[in-house]
């Protein structure tokens, strides 16, 4: 995968340029990937062949594409869970649902599951925040400096960030449409990812709130099943095993019943 931009650090940040757009510094790396310059024309061809290439097109094509974006095609060394969370990445799936995996059985309880993520809540990990705005409760601190992306044209949903991540080595992501986000993510080399939910209810409209979710997931387990974890706080965190090229996505919706 060829970068339309030239990435390169400089004095602790991340600088990125391109024939139609000049030299720009970015504090925060995640930003560039969150941005929507849109100073090349569509882009003809995604060919990515594994992870480093991912976050090639993540930094260095995705934002300065003008046009929408064509269906990805991915080499063997891509894990399914990566090729679902690129796909959301680039909105081709709504969020509040995973997208489709060829071949995926019905999704199990994390009980069940040989290798599944491990979700645990705030409460119960060592100096952990508890949720903004649940009573009695400090606020938790908002992704610093996230500015709102302006979205491609087949890029949906009511709010897209980037929440965290670095050209050479992973992203991560949230998509919210209404009530529903998607958060996923993608690596270069094997690593484990923390998904703070809080993160995401923070950023969702207080109308909107509720304090019970339900989130399928699915992970670079060797099975590929997408694990249901009902019943889900605000203030829970889920930690996910990530392959060598791979990633994950995490569907979290408000539970049934919920308020």
């Amino acid at each position: 995968m060829t970068a339309l931009a030239h990435l390169f650090w400089r004095d602790g940040a991340l600088w990125s340029e391109s024939p139609g757009c000049p030299p720009r510094a970015w504090a925060r790396p995640a930003d560039l990937a969150q941005a929507r310059l849109g100073t090349d024309p569509a882009v003809g061809v995604l060919e990515l062949a594994n992870g480093r290439d991912l976050l090639t097109a993540a930094f260095g094509v995705v934002p300065f594409v003008r046009g929408p974006f064509p269906e990805p095609t991915f080499g063997e060394a891509v894990t399914p869970a990566a090729r679902a969370a690129f796909q959301a990445f680039l909105g081709l799936c709504g969020a509040g649902r995973a997208a489709n995996v060829s071949g995926a059985p019905r999704a199990r309880h994390a009980a069940n599951v040989s290798g599944a993520p491990r979700a645990r809540h705030a409460a119960n990990v060592s100096g952990a925040p508890r949720a903004a705005n649940v009573p009695g409760a400090p606020r938790a601190a908002n992704v610093p400096g996230a500015p709102r992306a302006r979205h491609a044209a087949n890029v949906s949903g009511d709010d897209f960030r980037v929440m965290r991540g670095e050209p050479d080595d992973f992203l991560v992501f949230a998509r919210r449409a209404g009530a529903a986000w998607q958060v996923g993510g993608f690596t270069v080399e094997a690593t484990t990812l923390t998904v703070r939910f809080e993160d995401v209810w923070d950023l969702t409209p207080p109308d909107l709130r509720v304090t019970s979710y339900a989130a399928t997931v699915l992970g670079d387990s060797a099975c590929a099943i997408p694990t249901i974890l009902p019943d889900l706080a605000p203030d829970a965190r889920i930690f996910i095993d990530l392959a060598a090229n791979g990633g994950f996505l995490l569907s979290l919706a408000p539970a049934e019943g919920a308020a």
